[in-house]
C-alpha cells in the first residue's frame, strides 16, 4: 500500500515500535531510529504513570496521522492537518512532563530537524533555493533525501550483481520520486527532475574523468 510521506518528521519522533514498523525505511535505518529515540526516552526520566501517558499520546496521535495520510486530502490541507495534530500532541505532551521534561521534549524535536537540514558541502541547501521551498516543505524533503540517499549508498556497498544493483536502483528512484510528486507543487517538480538530471550529468563526467 502506498503510504504518503510528508508526515514524515512527525512519524520519525513517535516511540521505537513506530519506526519499526515502517516498511519505508531500510533495517538499518530502523535501528538507528530505535537507538536515537530510545537514548531520549530514558534522558527524560519518566515516571512509570507518565511513560504510560506519553505512549497513549504517541499511540493516539500515530493514528490521526495515518488516517490524514491514507485520506484524499491534498498537500496543503494535509500538511495543514498534520500541523494541527502536531501542536495538539504538544499541548497534551506538555500536561504530562515537567518544565525540564518538556524542554528536552522539545529540543529532541529541533535537535532532528536540524540534523535532516544538515549538509557540509551545501548541495543540499543548493536545492532548497532552486526549488522555492516553503518552511513547511524543507523538512520532508530534506528526510526524503537522506533516506534514499541512504538506501542508494547501501546498495552501492553491497555484494549483488550488476543487474540486481540496477533494478533495485531504478526501484529506489521510483519510490522517491512518488514521494517527490507528493510534496512538490508541479513548477518544483518540474525543477527537481532538471536538478536530478544535472546530477546524473555530473556523475557520468566524474566516470569518464
Amino acid at each position: 500500500m502506498r503510504i504518503i510521506q510528508i508526515c514524515i518528521i512527525f512519524l520519525m519522533i513517535s516511540f521505537n515500535a513506530e519506526a519499526q514498523q515502517n516498511k519505508r525505511f531500510t533495517e538499518k535505518q530502523k535501528k538507528e531510529i530505535a537507538n536515537q529515540f530510545q537514548e531520549y526516552f530514558e534522558t527524560l526520566n519518566l515516571t512509570p504513570d507518565q511513560k504510560s501517558k506519553y505512549l497513549e499520546i504517541n499511540k493516539s496521535f500515530k493514528s490521526q496521522i495515518e488516517l490524514i495520510n491514507n485520506s484524499g486530502l491534498d498537500k496543503k490541507q494535509k500538511i495543514k492537518e498534520l500541523k494541527e495534530i502536531q501542536d495538539n500532541k504538544n499541548a497534551k505532551i506538555l500536561n504530562v512532563l515537567n518544565d525540564e521534561q518538556y524542554k528536552l521534549y522539545v529540543d529532541y524535536q529541533q535537535k532532528r530537524r536540524e540534523n535532516m537540514l544538515a549538509n557540509n558541502d551545501g548541495e543540499f541547501a543548493e536545492y532548497i533555493k532552486r526549488l522555492n521551498l516553503s518552511e513547511d516543505q524543507k523538512e520532508p524533503f530534506a528526510e526524503i533525501s537522506k533516506r534514499y540517499a541512504i538506501q542508494l549508498k547501501d546498495l552501492k556497498n553491497s555484494g549483488k550483481s550488476r543487474y540486481s544493483k540496477y533494478k533495485e536502483y531504478k526501484n529506489i528512484e521510483r519510490n522517491k520520486l512518488s514521494e517527490m510528486k507528493v510534496l512538490l507543487s508541479k513548477e518544483q517538480l518540474k525543477v527537481y527532475k532538471e536538478l536530478q538530471e544535472e546530477v546524473k550529468k555530473k556523475l557520468k563526467e566524474k566516470r569518464k574523468s
